[in-house]
């Protein structure tokens, strides 16, 4: 059995590559841009020809809603269009765009070392991803427990709003 499984293992028809790249630039300081281009294949995968994913966006921080202290704060607005390249989705251009905010609050946390000893925080979201409704919250705990939980939605038919998989996510994570 086990030449059986190793027959085609190094056979250069079975063996494909892929890369990802990305590119983040610090427009100004409460301004980045990126972009990524992902699933780069250079022979077929499995007998497919997959296409590059290509997604730009946008991330705003204003300052004025950001904060350094015990009690810190952080405000995210962000943008994207997503999967540019995706031909089963290119005559709906609106399904690419992605939009969300998200505000992180310390609740409790040491002054002066928020960073190190940062008891308690909480994150809210929401937004619209392909033109659905999403959502999430979460919990950390000493920086090593962390409870999350979110909602976004996945199109199943030919047009947005025609067959709506509702997602929900929960998970909890730890570690340092």
């Amino acid at each position: 059995r086990f030449d059986d499984a190793t027959d085609d293992m190094f056979d250069k028809n079975t063996l494909s590559m892929g890369l990802d790249f990305g590119l983040l630039y610090q427009l100004t300081r409460e301004v980045r841009i990126g972009a990524s281009l992902r699933d780069v294949y250079f022979k077929e995968l499995a007998g497919d020809k997959i296409t590059p994913d290509f997604t730009i966006g946008v991330n705003y921080s204003p300052i004025f809603f950001n904060t350094n202290t015990g009690y810190a704060r952080k405000f995210n607005v962000a943008l994207d269009y997503a999967d540019a390249f995706d031909s089963e989705r290119n005559y709906k251009p609106l399904s690419h765009i992605n939009f969300g905010v998200e505000l992180e609050q310390n609740l409790l946390a040491w002054p002066g070392l928020n960073n190190q000893l940062r008891i308690l925080a909480v994150r809210l979201a929401a937004g619209f991803r392909g033109g659905y409704p999403s959502a999430g919250a979460s919990i950390e705990v000493l920086r090593v427990f962390t409870f999350e939980f979110a909602t976004w939605a996945e199109e199943r038919g030919y047009y947005t709003g025609q067959d709506e998989e509702r997602v929900y996510m929960a998970q909890l994570s730890l570690g340092f």
